[in-house]
Formats: C-alpha cells, structure tokens, sequence
C-alpha cells in the first residue's frame, strides 16, 4: 500500500510523519507487527490509514509525559494565542473582553482543567 500523505481527516497528521516520529521512539519491530495486522484486518486503505494512525498516536502520546507546570504553560500559551488572534480580527478587536484564565475547580479528572472567558458583546 502506497500511504504517502494520507490522512484520516483535515485536522490530522500525515500518516508519513507519524511513522516517521514514530520510528524514532517506538521499537521498529513493534511498529513493523502493528502495520502488518492491521493491514490485514483492515483491506479498505482508508479504514488502515485510520486505524493504523490512531495506533500511532496512542503509543505516542502514552510516551509523551507532561507535569502538571507543562500543561498549564500549554495552556496559557493557548490563551495568549487565541486572544492575540482575536484581537487582531477586524470587528471583533473592540468588543472583545477577556476575563482571563482559571483554574476549574471540583474536577476528578486527572486533566489539569482552566478556563479561559471571552466575551463579545
């Protein structure tokens, strides 16, 4: 199966680029056994590319562990980013009121959860 750039949806990472990150931090043999099963329980190309990349990024991100300081950062950067955007779209630069970040309180979730209000009146 030629998979180049293919892709399971707009919002999605290549297939390409996940394998490519994937070889550099999954065991080879291991990737080389989950494409093998799949492409035989999945024959359709386009139900492979979604579940072999799904696949992908499950054992990635299970190895991308982040502290709960990271994620607030992720967070705030998030925040600064979209008010920034915001900001700068015409009509909407005058109107804007943020309330600012803050912490959600009462979650169970292992999540670190915050809130950010945006108000366009």
């Amino acid at each position: 199966m030629d998979l180049g750039y293919k892709i399971d949806s707009v919002q999605a990472i290549p297939l390409d680029i996940l394998e490519e990150i994937a070889e550099e931090t999954v065991d080879k043999k291991e990737l080389k056994v989950l494409k093998a099963k799949l492409e035989e329980q999945y024959q359709e190309e386009m139900a492979f590319v979604r579940h072999y990349s799904a696949s992908l990024i499950d054992k990635l991100v299970s190895m991308q562990v982040l502290n709960p300081q990271e994620l607030s950062a992720l967070g705030n950067a998030r925040s600064t980013a979209i008010q920034n955007y915001l900001s700068k779209t015409a009509g909407l630069e005058k109107r804007l009121i943020f309330k600012g970040g803050e912490k959600v309180k009462g979650s169970t979730s292992e999540a670190i959860p915050n809130r950010l209000e945006i108000i366009v009146p």
